[in-house]
């Protein structure tokens, strides 16, 4: 599977629009240096307003696809401008919404200041199943 994943990838290097989703397929694949290009190409080359740069970065932090580049330096470089909110739906945050509660439900975002991982706050602002 990896290796279908791979050659699909190869093949549709160039296409800008997908470089979100060709960085996944590397970070998945233990091809870090391509992974962090391909991001950096997708924030900064595709991605034109940084409002919306910033919630793709978040995005990134949090997308399981990226679990292999959570910790590095070099992604969290990359995704330092993360405005901290995101659309994230988890099956751990089901049924805050009622009690409006604010909850850790185990997703972890690193701030700005690149101190320790903090969590994630389950609440209204952050996800849409919340």
């Amino acid at each position: 599977m990896a290796t279908k994943a791979l050659k699909i990838a190869r093949a549709n290097v160039k296409l800008l629009p997908a470089s979100y989703n060709l960085a996944g397929i590397y970070a998945q694949n233990g091809q870090r240096e391509k992974a962090l290009a391909l991001l950096k190409r997708h924030f900064f080359q595709y991605e034109r307003y940084q409002a919306v740069r910033a919630k793709e970065m978040m995005e990134a932090r949090v997308d399981a696809v990226f679990d292999s580049l959570r910790e590095d330096a070099g992604f969290v470089a990359l995704t330092r401008s993360a405005d901290g909110k995101t659309s994230y739906a988890d099956e751990r945050c089901k049924g805050h919404a009622e009690s409006r509660e604010v909850a850790d439900c185990g997703i972890y975002i690193r701030p700005q200041d690149q101190s320790q991982l903090m969590p994630l706050p389950c609440a209204v602002e952050f996800h849409a199943c919340c």
